[in-house]
């Protein structure tokens, strides 16, 4: 039986598009040059060239961690989940699945795994993704004839909209993202002074965890 060859194929600090949370769907990963707040820089690099042999091949990814530090990230408030700080020289098995690779912002590949069960969302355990966000790591890849990584199990995957972060910005969840173009609004809120006359003004300050209302609208052709 030919030995199964591990190999290197991405160096960086490890972060993704942030469409892959607004959808749930948590696909692909990019390997930066800089994290979260841009207070540190690597040189980061993809061997798209090797990545290429294997697409649409069933493979294992996993990720070494060479430098640790805290996520400059929220989390993802609808599934409850924050980053962990992992330890340096820390292996994390990203996922096993069908590789597929595409462009990813700021000019990088994104990297990800697709499910053999044609689910639509979590093709990648956030959990992991999010103990391995801002963190300086080596990628490995190998062929294996193993089974695809379960779907990671939440008691509460969220219904869609808002929910506010308590710093201000409003987390939004919209299953459909990948699939239709929106513009996302806050609609305000209408207090009746009766007779037909109504008060408009903004929603009420929200607090960590609160519920915001938000409206998906489709953008013009």
């Amino acid at each position: 039986m030919p030995t199964i060859k591990r190999v290197q194929i991405a160096h960086g600090i490890l972060t993704w598009d942030g469409i892959e949370r607004r959808s749930q769907r948590y696909g692909t990963f990019i390997l930066d040059n800089t994290d979260y707040y841009s207070n540190v820089h690597v040189l980061n690099f993809v061997n798209k060239a090797h990545l290429q042999t294997l697409v649409g091949k069933q493979v294992r990814l996993t990720a070494k961690v060479l430098k640790s530090r805290d996520s400059g990230h929220v989390g993802d408030q609808f599934l409850h989940i924050f980053p962990s700080k992992p330890k340096a020289k820390e292996e994390v098995e990203i996922g096993v699945g069908h590789l597929f690779i595409e462009k990813g912002f700021g000019g990088n590949t994104a990297i990800g795994l697709i499910p053999s069960d044609g689910r639509e969302t979590l093709w990648l355990n956030p959990i992991k993704l999010y103990r391995l966000h801002d963190q300086t790591i080596d990628i490995f890849i190998e062929e294996t004839t193993d089974k695809d990584s379960p779907k990671a199990e939440f008691s509460d995957e969220g219904s869609e909209g808002g929910i506010a972060n308590g710093d201000g910005t409003i987390q939004i969840l919209d299953r459909q993202a990948f699939k239709r173009k929106a513009d996302i609004f806050a609609p305000p809120k209408f207090t009746s002074l009766g007779d037909g006359l109504f008060v408009v003004g903004p929603q009420k300050v929200p607090e960590k965890g609160d519920r915001v209302n938000v409206e998906f609208r489709q953008k013009n052709p």
